[in-house]
């Protein structure tokens, strides 16, 4: 799923479920507030203890789970001092063994310090795993150098504040690029001259964990934003809350108990050797890339997409983390804590720089930043917006123009414009008032078409060899000028065509700049109020006086979904009452009218595989009225939702559901789902066609039946032709997914 990553507060973490146990065990420890934000911390240290493993990504290349290195951002006393409670606990074996060498090193230096040039003993190898916070870069290097000749262990290191790196890595300067090397897994490719004598170089397996306040990490990384270091680290940011919480926090005990669980759960770890290739966090991982390409595409930031790239990265080895400690099982629940990661990772940066990524990287506040990633279509003078204005939008970006069409939905007193791509995946949810209208494309091109030098002229600009001057600035030198009926000003960069140009020089919104040029041009728009009465009374005539043919006459319905609306009713059904995401809702085309009595009813279209109108459900929104549903004569409702088929990929899962209610819950709750019309008649053609879909697509099936007989019985038909469907039990009080749905919300 994608998280909405521009609220100021963070995506919300999945459920630690099935597989997840040694982080919940972990996370037990530490107090309430600091379970999300100290979750993602937790795979540097676990992934520090795995050696002698690699991971196939994507792309093929063959991944350590080295590398990784997270950053803890949070205000002064916000509790960040319990990830160094955890880390003691992860790496407790470690640490024990890091002192006998540590003694044993030591115990070679008076003696080598008491001995003459022929009898001074071999120098010990310095084999520790984890590194004090303190280290300087020529103690790191020499460890490094001692990790690969003792079989390439993973070192980590924990530092208490983010500015210690330069201590690590030799300075400021060679941050960059010392932390490109780790995270790469490279080779420090340098010569260094010692006492005795000149030493080799070593392959950077570390993992690295730090701490640091909004404040201070941004002035520690003010001339680091576009260099690549802030996509190498894994931001989790904890925002300072809305209320004082007077309440001390209470930790864990780390008993006896606690250390023996966790020694237990973590020992898989050791066992992991060798190469591997784990299918499900691969689709995961592609997944992710899609879909934050997408949200890169709406926001039009390549610094966010250069960041969510390496995030994916991360979320990869922390999957590997999982998948490594839970015996080499997959699970769902890791696949939806893996997303998470990478999302929360992306939010995290931008809640703390994201002002900072938008403005001069000289200006620095001292406070974290309050916006995220800016969205291409603000640019957009106005509320509403057409293809036309997103593609021109798009060509001055440098941006491919022609892959967006646009869905226009009403949705009570507000309308929604929806943007997709042509694979159908969502870009980007518009409001505007019921006053406007999203007028026919005709009429919008005939007010572009208007001369753009002529409609100046009537705004008042002086126009002489295609040049005014800027209405927008304090122009003396005509900057404005006119070319291919668009405007543009070389000095300030305001640029447009006729309708923007009457928007910013009149100072209108989208509908009355284009009234405003319909007025004084002569050209009839039409009217949004006069179309909506007109199409309601057409649909009634319809539905109350059918055709005397027994055929389905699509044609004469699909219009009414172009344009969906929705009454009161109908908002109160689907929003208060069902709680449906307003995605889903669009998506499915739901729309509604009122018959001559004003009985409000709910219309459902059913589409087939390649979105043909093959039959229209009607629903009576009053409670216990009679009849409860109507069919337009000839109307045929076999499985609702095929075009949902469209967006399966192999190994996805498909939920079958009883009736239109429990799919739009189902959908809602994030999982693509189709419906069969009745729990209490299975017609062969619809089975016939699950099976064919079973053949050709492989997908796994699952299903919540009904707490009742029909709903079970309706299992075990769909278990003839589906042998492999899961069976999934709601809980005693909820009689359907709809139920368990809201009971959940």
């Amino acid at each position: 799923m994608i998280y909405d990553i521009t609220r100021p507060t963070p995506p919300e973490m999945p459920t630690l479920g099935k597989g997840l146990e040694t982080q919940k065990l972990l996370l037990s420890q530490t107090s309430k507030d600091m379970f999300q934000p100290e979750h993602p911390m937790l795979y540097a240290p676990l992934g520090a203890k795995i050696s002698g493993a690699e991971f196939q990504y994507p792309s093929g290349q063959w991944l350590e789970p080295c590398g990784q290195i997270s950053l803890l951002c949070a205000d002064s006393g916000n509790n960040k001092g319990q990830y160094s409670l955890l880390v003691e606990a992860i790496m407790h074996e470690e640490l024990r063994s890091d002192q006998e060498a540590i003694n044993k090193y030591v115990e070679w230096q008076k003696a080598s310090h008491a001995a003459n040039k022929k009898d001074k003993p071999v120098e010990q190898d310095l084999c520790i795993h984890v590194m004090p916070s303190d280290t300087t870069r020529p103690g790191y290097l020499k460890a490094q150098m001692a990790a690969e000749r003792h079989g390439g262990y993973t070192t980590f290191i924990d530092l208490p504040e983010a500015v210690m790196l330069d201590n690590l890595c030799g300075g400021h300067k060679q941050m960059t690029q010392m932390l490109r090397l780790i995270h790469d897994r490279a080779r420090y490719k340098a010569l260094r001259a010692t006492v005795d004598g000149i030493t080799g170089s070593a392959i950077l397996r570390t993992n690295i964990s730090m701490a640091s306040n909004p404040t201070d990490i941004r002035k520690f990384l003010k001339y680091n934003l576009l260099d690549g270091t802030l996509g190498r680290i894994a931001f989790t940011y904890k925002p300072r809350g809305a209320k004082r919480d007077p309440n001390i926090p209470v930790i864990g005990q780390f008993d006896e108990g606690f250390y023996q669980e966790l020694n237990n759960r973590m020992a898989p770890l050791a066992l992991c050797k060798g190469r591997y290739v784990i299918p499900q966090l691969n689709k995961v991982c592609k997944r992710l890339a899609a879909e934050i390409c997408e949200y890169a595409d709406l926001t039009d930031n390549d610094v966010m997409w250069d960041m969510a790239k390496r995030s994916i990265v991360a979320s990869f080895k922390a999957g590997c983390v999982m998948w490594a400690l839970n015996n080499m099982t997959w699970t769902r629940a890791m696949g939806d804590m893996v997303e998470w990661l990478a999302w929360h990772g992306i939010w995290s940066v931008w809640a703390v720089m994201g002002d900072m990524l938008q403005k001069d990287s000289d200006i620095v506040s001292t406070e974290s930043g309050k916006t995220g990633p800016a969205n291409m279509l603000d640019s957009i003078e106005g509320n509403s917006f057409n293809e036309q204005q997103l593609d021109a939008l798009r060509q001055q970006l440098g941006k491919p123009t022609g892959c967006l069409q646009e869905t226009a939905v009403s949705m009570g007193c507000k309308r929604l414009y929806r943007v997709f791509c042509s694979d159908g995946s969502l870009y980007q949810d518009r409001e505007i008032s019921e006053e406007e209208v999203i007028m026919d494309r005709l009429e919008l091109q005939k007010l572009r078409d208007l001369p753009i030098e002529g409609v100046a002229e009537r705004l008042g600009l002086t126009v002489k060899h295609h040049k005014a001057l800027c209405p927008f600035h304090d122009d003396r030198h005509a900057s404005l000028s006119f070319k291919k009926n668009k405007y543009k000003c070389w000095s300030c960069g305001e640029s447009g065509d006729t309708i923007s140009l009457v928007q910013k020089v009149l100072h209108k919104d989208f509908l009355e700049a284009t009234k405003w040029l319909a007025d004084e041009n002569n050209i009839i728009l039409s009217d949004a109020k006069s179309t909506q009465k007109d199409c309601e009374a057409t649909l009634r005539s319809l539905v109350e006086e059918p055709s005397p043919l027994c055929t389905f006459d699509a044609s004469r319905f699909e219009r009414f979904f172009e344009r969906p609306w929705l009454n009161d009713e109908a908002r109160r059904f689907l929003f208060d009452e069902r709680r449906l995401d307003p995605r889903v809702v669009r998506w499915c085309r739901l729309t509604s009218w009122k018959d001559k009595q004003q009985v409000a009813w709910l219309q459902t279209p059913y589409y087939d595989r390649e979105g043909k109108l093959v039959g229209i459900q009607n629903r009576n929104l009053v409670k216990g009225a009679l009849p409860r549903f109507r069919f337009p004569q000839g109307s045929e409702c076999s499985i609702y939702n095929l075009p949902v088929l469209n967006l399966l990929k192999p190994g996805d899962t498909l939920w079958i559901t009883e009736g239109c209610s429990d799919c739009w819950a189902m959908l809602s709750a994030c999982h693509k789902a189709i419906a069969i019309p009745s729990a209490t008649l299975l017609k062969r053609k619809d089975a016939e066609q699950l099976s064919i879909i079973n053949s050709q697509l492989s997908i796994e099936f699952h299903m919540f039946p009904d707490r009742d007989e029909p709903g079970e019985r309706l299992f075990m038909q769909l278990k003839e032709r589906l042998p492999n469907i899961v069976h999934h039990q709601l809980p005693p009080d909820c009689k359907d997914f709809s139920d368990y749905y809201l009971s959940r919300r």
